[in-house]
């Protein structure tokens, strides 16, 4: 039996964004964010951590990211 892997970054993604998602206060626009700074799935940023994870985002939109 032979096992097909098709590459598709935009599926990736996608699915990369909905398990974000699923997370407590994390909506389409910080999932977005997250990706971009290769936090793709949510035990990535668990072993990140929230304030790392923050510090991470800062680099590529300095507005809207605060940390108490």
């Amino acid at each position: 039996m032979a096992v097909l892997f098709i590459k598709n970054d935009n599926f990736t993604q996608n699915m990369d964004m909905d398990s974000l998602n699923k997370l407590p206060n994390i909506g389409k626009a910080l999932a977005q964010k997250l990706i971009q700074v290769e936090v793709n799935s949510t035990e990535e940023l668990m072993a990140l951590g929230s304030e790392k994870a923050l510090i991470k985002i800062a680099t590529i939109d300095r507005e809207g990211v605060c940390i108490n």
